[in-house]
């Protein structure tokens, strides 16, 4: 689980859950994964053992880290790497898997606007910089941006738009 802790740190716990919904044990292992600001976390798993988190940090900017959590519940050791995808603002991220080891971000960012970056993570968890590529979905208003994937290379973002109204737009992206 990645969420905001005390002094709204950024901050990642595992738990086990048993088979039948129980909370066998409701807390295996700790990580602050940003010591300064960790708002909105979105996660996702990377590779086995691998994750990737996507959150507004320190500046209200956007950051991009990855963890390793073993099968078990352990966390191992601290941040593998981590990378500020937008030095301005990174307003509630929002991570998904496009295809092997490349990702999208969605994210309301400078001027509050809606945007897309895409970026590669490799199965070690390391993040490759600079980001693939940016796309400003929605020049006026964006906030609270899901993502989901329609078919093929066509994903929708979901988001409060202009108005504070319920917007829907779709996005092709190659693999």
């Amino acid at each position: 689980i990645a969420y905001s802790g005390p002094g709204n740190d950024g901050w990642l716990k595992t738990v086990q859950i048993g088979n039948t919904g129980t909370i066998v044990n409701p807390q295996i292992d700790t990580l602050e994964f940003d010591t300064a600001y960790g708002l909105r976390p979105s996660m996702v798993p990377v590779a086995t053992d691998f994750y990737a988190i996507a959150y507004r940090g320190p500046g209200n900017d956007g950051w991009l880290k990855t963890v390793e959590i073993q099968t078990d519940g352990q966390i191992t050791g601290s941040v593998i790497s981590s990378f500020e995808f937008d030095t301005n603002t990174g307003l509630e991220p929002h991570i998904i898997n496009l295809s092997g080891t490349f990702y999208a971000i969605a994210y309301s960012g400078p001027g509050t606007d809606g945007w897309l970056i895409t970026i590669e993570i490799s199965d070690s968890g390391q993040i490759v910089t600079p980001a693939i590529e940016s796309l400003e979905f929605d020049t006026v208003y964006a906030y609270h941006p899901r993502m989901v994937n329609v078919a093929g290379d066509i994903f929708a973002v979901a988001y409060r738009g202009p108005g504070n109204d319920g917007w829907l737009k779709t996005i092709g992206i190659s693999p």
